[in-house]
């Protein structure tokens, strides 16, 4: 197997983890920690009170919260679309489309960079000193961190020259 292959295949099992860990992270309700007894996801805060677990929705939310889930949301959808790309690359060896997913990747790590930056001044900036961070927001670090790399990856996979070949019609 071509090295640019395996290359690719690499990339695009980065991507699919990331993806696995970012919707992960969005659907934990454990984003932030207080003391083990309150968390804090995305879209749901929960409380637990003996064995008893009660969950609620997050309606009305700061607009910092509101842009860490969009990023963290922009990021799950560009990893997608990269996925597609890497697979698509596997199988036509085009060099656009490595490029795109390439892009895509290091975007969908920079939405995932904006979040966690976002998040870590909110805690640090908490006048609640048992704020800790919690495991989604962990899984999106490690997200963080495989998009990168199956971006630069995919960047090193990209095929000298395109997979389909161009004709050029002369004129008559």
């Amino acid at each position: 197997m071509e090295t640019k292959t395996i290359l690719a295949v690499f990339a695009v099992v980065f991507t699919l983890v990331a993806l696995g860990l970012t919707i992960a992270a969005v659907a934990i309700p454990i984003w932030w920690d207080f003391s083990s007894t309150i968390t804090i996801g995305l879209f749901r805060s929960c409380v637990k009170y003996g064995t008893l677990n009660i969950c609620l929705d997050n309606t009305d939310v700061s607009d910092r919260l509101q842009a860490t889930r969009w990023l963290v949301v922009a990021a799950c959808s560009l990893l997608g679309f990269a996925l597609l790309f890497g697979f698509l690359l596997l199988c036509l060896k085009n060099k656009c489309l490595a490029v795109s997913a390439c892009v895509l990747d290091v975007v969908a790590g920079a939405c995932i960079l904006a979040a966690v930056a976002i998040t870590a001044e909110d805690t640090l900036n908490s006048p609640v000193s048992t704020l800790d961070y919690g495991i989604a927001f962990i899984l999106a670090c490690v997200a963080l961190a495989l998009a990168i790399i199956a971006g630069v990856i995919f960047a090193f996979a990209t095929p000298k020259k395109s997979g389909t070949k161009g004709h050029v019609i002369s004129p008559m």
